[in-house]
């Protein structure tokens, strides 16, 4: 049971406009005291005041392949080298973590499946920037696989249900340390639509697969984090598993929604597109979360580019691979 004595708890969206943000908030408080929807303003407006969180997972997801974001008709929004700027600014004041829930890399493919060079190109600089920009981990995604069976996974990619026939793989789940804490990060996908598993592959069940990692990663780390890439409906089962700290959920979400308390754990939901980027500010005691505050921020073009990734954007639009 929640704090709030029912098994699970939504709240309405608190927006919060170039100001400082609130303190870590308790667990038992209500959760829209937890949740700041939109943050504006200039980088040092949007960075969390000092609060007593001890560990900081920054989180996004959906980008496929979007280096440089979206391209909105209202400005660009998201983009790996704006993702990193905002994420090296925000450790500076507390250790933190940068997790991709999963499709950061895009799946368009002709009637026989082949991905254009084009599209080939944009996936190989995204898995470039996003190694180089330190994310910590990528959660596969089926959309994510079609490229990745051709070229080869990155070190920080994570899935607990691909099945590999003598295949190259992702790992099963990532083990970091921040701050003190050691953190597992474990990920799965759905099985995504028919014909778009690459040979060689396919998807087992995501729960069942979280049923036989999650247990195994605890009993290594103080904090799990599950990174859910099109699970729908099946997030609920997902977050119900018993040693389940964190629940990023991404499932095509369009809209901002405060975190949910499920049991012990938190469960957030990264925007689409990463036009945002989710900053769960947690407080961890004796392996558990006491507080958290979520934060939103927008990535507009206020936020600065990191300058070595900016490079790897210009070299993309100027149709160069890398080497």
């Amino acid at each position: 049971m929640s704090p709030n004595g029912s098994w699970w708890l939504n709240a309405a969206a608190v927006f919060v406009v170039g100001c400082a943000p609130t303190p870590v908030v308790p667990l038992a408080a209500p959760t829209e005291a937890m949740h700041e929807a939109a943050v504006y303003g200039p980088l040092k407006l949007r960075l969390a005041a000092p609060d007593d969180a001890n560990l900081v997972i920054l989180y996004g997801a959906e980008q496929a392949g979007m280096f440089d974001g979206c391209g909105c008709e209202d400005g660009a929004r998201g983009g790996v080298a704006r993702v990193a700027r905002y994420a090296d600014a925000a450790a500076v004041s507390t250790p933190s973590l940068l997790v991709d829930a999963g499709e950061w890399l895009a799946d368009d493919a002709d009637g026989n499946g082949q991905q254009s060079m084009e599209v080939q190109r944009a996936n190989a600089w995204m898995v470039r920037g996003l190694v180089d920009g330190g994310w910590d981990a990528l959660n596969v995604g089926w959309r994510d696989l079609r490229y990745l069976a051709g070229a080869s996974f990155p070190e920080v990619a994570v899935s607990a249900n691909l099945e590999a026939a003598g295949r190259p793989a992702p790992n099963r789940w990532r083990v970091v340390e921040r701050g003190g804490l050691k953190i597992g990060v474990v990920g799965v996908s759905s099985p995504g639509r028919i014909g778009t598993v690459p040979e060689g592959y396919s998807w087992s069940d995501p729960i069942d697969a979280l049923v036989q990692a999650v247990p195994e990663l605890a009993r290594q780390v103080e904090v799990v984090v599950v990174l859910g890439y099109d699970l729908g409906s099946r997030g609920r089962e997902a977050v119900s598993i018993d040693g389940v700290d964190v629940f990023v959920d991404a499932s095509a979400w369009r809209e901002t929604w405060a975190p949910l308390i499920a049991r012990d754990a938190v469960w957030v939901r990264p925007l689409a597109q990463g036009t945002r980027l989710g900053e769960l500010r947690l407080r961890v005691e004796e392996g558990r979360i006491a507080g958290l505050l979520d934060r939103k921020v927008v990535l507009d073009e206020k936020v600065p580019l990191d300058p070595e990734l900016a490079k790897y954007g210009a070299a993309l639009r100027a149709g160069r691979a890398p080497e």
